[in-house]
């Protein structure tokens, strides 16, 4: 099979991983068309092919994006980052009238898992433990045994504005400047990121945990692949009440015996390649269930124990 496919956003960390996946594989011949706003995105260079796109919000973006998939003769298309997503969620039935295969979430789907306080209520009421979010009038009962907090944007992604609060000096002044922010309790323990794959009818077919080892600005550096029957059921789970039917990848905490939900992240996570080294291309996985082809058993198996290290990697181009 010879698919014709467009990734968006080439130049982000989850795109070149996705980009990547796509080219290790032979069973789906891809041909790769990179879309970005950026002519020096390093996707650009991985693909065999390159679109310009706007940003998400620039007015008229479906229609250039549209117009450049039937340019390129795009038949599927892989969104990547967050601002993405809902616009091409809500644009989903634009995509499929021109034969084009989007791979993302329902608009429901990302619109829970983006709003952190929704997410929190979603758990409390699905008996799934979340880290508590604060009310506004919940902040002024704060007391010592709260601390240490969390503060962090309602709808953000990475550890972009998020800060550790340790004390009521600290909470005094962020609550002053929440700017959207929510503030939390503050979970210690380690940190799993578990990536879900699922298919177009929302079922769980399998979640990968991986333990982070080293993050950096949000992104996982170090890695290790955990097969851990308690992580992965708990992530499946997890996965089926958010009623998970793309990509996605879910951020939890092991605190002694109790797991924290930290959030559902509704796209492909940056430590993506080490879930595609250890046995499972999800990017692959994701594109044979939307066009109803069989996934087999061995694809869903992964390695248990195998470490990422990441380090920088160039690309040199003459002007």
């Amino acid at each position: 099979m010879r698919l014709n496919v467009a990734v968006t956003s080439a130049g982000s960390a989850p795109a070149v991983a996705v980009i990547k996946a796509l080219k290790k594989q032979n069973e789906i011949i891809c041909h790769i068309t990179a879309m970005d706003m950026d002519p020096l995105s390093s996707g650009n260079y991985l693909a065999d092919d390159i679109a310009a796109i706007p940003a998400s919000g620039a007015p008229g973006f479906i229609d250039k994006v549209l117009a450049a998939c039937r340019r390129h003769e795009v038949q599927c298309l892989i969104p990547i980052i967050d601002e993405e997503l809902f616009v091409f969620s809500a644009a989903i039935d634009r995509f499929n009238a021109a034969g084009i295969k989007v791979i993302v979430n329902d608009a429901k789907v990302i619109r829970l898992a983006k709003d952190k306080r929704r997410a929190y209520h979603f758990c409390a009421q699905n008996n799934i433990l979340f880290p508590r979010v604060f009310s506004a009038t919940d902040i002024a009962g704060i007391k010592a045994a709260d601390y240490p907090l969390i503060i962090k944007p309602n709808d953000g992604r990475g550890s972009l504005d998020t800060a550790v609060i340790k004390d009521k000096n600290e909470l005094d002044f962020f609550k002053e400047h929440l700017n959207g922010r929510i503030i939390q309790r503050f979970i210690g323990g380690p940190e799993f990121t578990i990536d879900i794959v699922a298919s177009p009818d929302g079922s769980v077919l399998q979640a990968v945990p991986r333990r982070r080892l080293s993050v950096k600005a949000g992104m996982s550096y170090k890695g290790e692949t955990v097969n851990d029957r308690r992580i992965i059921e708990y992530g499946k789970k997890v996965a089926a009440l958010f009623k998970i039917n793309g990509p996605a990848n879910i951020q939890c905490i092991v605190n002694e015996e109790k797991i924290y939900l930290i959030e559902v992240n509704p796209k492909f996570a940056a430590g993506l390649p080490l879930t595609v080294a250890a046995g499972v291309n999800l990017p692959l996985i994701l594109i044979k269930s939307a066009y109803g082809l069989k996934v087999a058993k061995n694809e869903l198996k992964f390695k248990d124990k195998l470490f990422m290290l990441r380090y920088w990697e160039e690309i040199f181009i003459e002007g």
